[in-house]
């Protein structure tokens, strides 16, 4: 009977703590969006050891100079290890995403689908499934989360644009990046050289912190300590014709500690969980300089800071663009329509792609057409 209880009272602990890790989770994934963001904006490596690189570098960043548009596909695993300071029992989450998107260099505006499964591993039960609508227009950061609009305004429109678009993201790492040459690879029968990419995150800790902090500045996040326990590796496909990105794998690994890096008292900290994400994102990119139209939906004219929202612990800011309608309404305009609008349709369509993708992620063009106008 005694063992009967415990076992009870072990289960209801699991729960209970499962329970709260979902909340925290919400500002773990805009601190993990903010890493994602300043990831690419430092300084270049100065790396000249390998001539074959520096070609290739040089040849993608010209076929990238007059990129107008193009999509892409994704597929993440994050393996999520949370250890509390006041439990010795670890608990491991899985979660796996599948999304497609699309961006409009020339009218600046970029759209992400993305719908999400969570899962304790120890208890399959225990899930949570999110579906993601995110739009880039100018210099903002809009997403749709649980029905819910929310914005995260860019401290400049160059940063916005140079971090945050897809494309913009693996060139810069590619340039920040080690390069070797690893072999000749087909990807959808298109002949690509396959590279691989080494970051040194810790020795570029300060530079990336000071990044992060400029976007989110008021969160008493230690950003360097989160830089300095991360590692970044990339493998691209680059297709040997036309020197575009074809596809990119892309590992990352970085722990945040509730003390040295939130910044939390020891009393805190001790309520606190330790967490060591392991993310991995393969991509597929097709469509270049193809037409296409992105509009922002009506109802984001209502979205709610994301700031306002973390600094009041979940509670977001009603007042969200007042003043700044009519600049909300150039933005929206400013681009086309784009066929998916709500998180039940956004969802479908995702789960629908989502059975024709594997590990390698190949794509189906037709399935991806349906989603963006063309």
């Amino acid at each position: 009977m005694r063992m009967r209880i415990r076992m009870w009272i072990r289960m209801r602990q699991r729960d209970i703590r499962f329970c709260h890790i979902f909340p925290l989770m919400r500002s773990y994934i805009v601190l993990s969006l903010a890493l994602l963001l300043c990831l690419p904006a430092a300084g270049q490596s100065s790396s000249t050891d390998e001539l074959v690189a520096l070609s290739l570098k040089s040849l993608v960043a010209e076929s990238s100079a007059e990129l107008e548009s193009y999509r892409f596909l994704m597929d993440m695993e994050q393996n999520i290890d949370l250890m509390s300071q006041s439990s010795e029992e670890p608990q491991s989450l899985v979660t796996r995403s599948f999304g497609f998107g699309a961006a409009n260099m020339s009218e600046k505006a970029l759209k992400l689908s993305l719908v999400a499964l969570t899962y304790d591993r120890s208890d399959a039960s225990n899930t949570s499934i999110m579906a993601l609508e995110e739009y880039l227009v100018n210099d903002t950061i809009y997403m749709k989360l649980d029905g819910n609009w929310t914005y995260l305004k860019m401290p400049s429109l160059d940063q916005a644009w140079s971090s945050q678009t897809t494309m913009d993201q693996q060139l810069l790492i590619l340039n920040q990046s080690r390069l070797t040459l690893l072999d000749s690879e087909n990807v959808d029968d298109i002949n690509c050289y396959k590279v691989l990419a080494e970051m040194d995150l810790e020795s570029m800790a300060d530079q990336l912190s000071a990044e992060a902090a400029s976007l989110l500045p008021d969160l008493g996040i230690n950003y360097s300590e989160i830089y300095s326990n991360s590692s970044l590796t990339a493998t691209y496909w680059i297709d040997k014709e036309s020197h575009n990105l074809k596809k990119a794998d892309v590992l990352q690994v970085f722990v945040i500690n509730p003390q040295s890096a939130l910044g939390l008292s020891a009393e805190e900290a001790d309520l606190a969980v330790e967490m060591t994400i392991r993310s991995k994102v393969s991509m597929t990119f097709q469509g270049y300089n193809e037409e296409l139209e992105i509009r922002l939906p009506a109802e984001a004219l209502g979205a709610a800071d994301i700031l306002a929202d973390l600094m009041a612990g979940g509670e977001a800011s009603t007042v969200a663009l007042a003043g700044n309608e009519s600049e909300l309404e150039e933005n929206m305009s400013a681009t086309g329509p784009v066929q998916i609008q709500d998180d039940s349709l956004a969802l479908g369509e995702i789960l629908n792609q989502s059975e024709n993708l594997t590990c390698n992620l190949p794509y189906n063009q037709t399935s991806l057409e349906e989603g963006i106008l063309v």
